[in-house]
């Protein structure tokens, strides 16, 4: 998180005072075409004002990060393939790249497994937070995925590691 992710999740404004959907324990292979079309999706709800990237250290030792100034073509960019997605995610273990709407109204987190197991497919996840009335938007993309749903405040509250 940054500053201003680190602020609105403690007082639990938005969009911490949303839902979060978590996604984990994916193959890469398969996390690269879902999250090309959810991300497709928030562009079009979502797109019109500052998109912000920050490696999200929230759930590894909270450690706060400084953002960077993105935009959507580059979040589609890092989505298209499963080599882009290890590329740019595979950070750290339990820490994500996050990328988030301004003001606060989205925030998408990415993770992929830095070291895989011997023989297996390198696994991915993701969250997504946003307002509870636009979770009916994405809820036809994830289908039947073993999407986990929470209450925002309360899922970062339990995944905080600082």
């Amino acid at each position: 998180m940054d500053e201003t992710l680190e602020r609105a999740w403690r007082s639990e404004t938005c969009p911490f005072d949303g839902i979060t959907l978590r996604v984990q324990d994916m193959p890469v292979s398969s996390l690269a075409p879902l999250l090309t079309e959810l991300v497709a999706n928030l562009r079009l709800r979502f797109g019109e004002g500052q998109l912000w990237r920050v490696e999200d250290w929230h759930a590894h030792d909270g450690w706060v990060k400084d953002r960077r100034s993105s935009n959507w073509a580059q979040l589609a960019e890092l989505c298209r393939s499963a080599e882009a997605l290890i590329a740019s995610a595979a950070l750290d273990e339990h820490v994500a790249l996050a990328f988030y709407t301004e003001p606060p109204a989205v925030l998408l987190r990415i993770e992929v497994e830095e070291y895989p197991e011997p023989g297996r497919e390198r696994l991915g996840a993701f969250d997504l937070t946003l307002p509870r009335s636009e979770q009916s938007h994405v809820d036809p993309l994830l289908g039947d995925r073993g999407c986990e749903r929470s209450p925002a405040k309360s899922y970062f509250d339990a995944t905080y590691a600082g």
